[in-house]
């Protein structure tokens, strides 16, 4: 199983899945919010919801479909539409991705902002968002 967040660059990312027979590649823009939609959904997943996130490719989209206790789908709307379901639990793509933005935590504070201000406020919401995430990843591993 591998899950990447790929650093921002440019106003584009990229959110690659495999799970050794199936993969996916997506890119993320910065017209949305990419952390605040992961860090959101994922806090209310780990309260017991199962979330659906919706990504804009500007021209295409892929929706992650997160469930409890199911594996992870990743619905991708290109020329024509395609489910793929990945042999990965669902809460397995949390701690990379949060890891992800944890360590290039500036350029995601960057990714969707117009100005200082704006970075400021985008770094503190991850920060706020993001530890109750990697405590849980922490502490369900023991």
């Amino acid at each position: 199983m591998k899950v990447t967040l790929v650093k921002p660059w440019a106003g584009w990312s990229n959110l690659k899945i495999s799970d050794g027979e199936k993969e996916f590649s997506g890119r993320l823009s910065l017209i949305q919010s990419v952390p605040s939609i992961f860090l959101s959904k994922f806090n209310r997943f780990i309260l017991g919801d199962d979330v659906v996130m919706q990504f804009d490719e500007e021209g295409t989209d892929f929706i992650v479909v997160m469930c409890q206790y199911d594996y992870l789908k990743v619905i991708v709307e290109r020329q024509k539409s395609e489910l793929i379901e990945f042999n990965i639990w669902s809460d397995e793509i949390i701690e990379p991705i949060c890891n992800s933005i944890a360590e290039n935590l500036d350029d995601w504070a960057w990714f969707d902002a117009n100005d200082q201000t704006e970075f400021e406020e985008n770094k503190k919401y991850i920060l706020k968002n993001i530890e109750p995430i990697l405590e849980w990843c922490k502490n369900r591993k023991q």
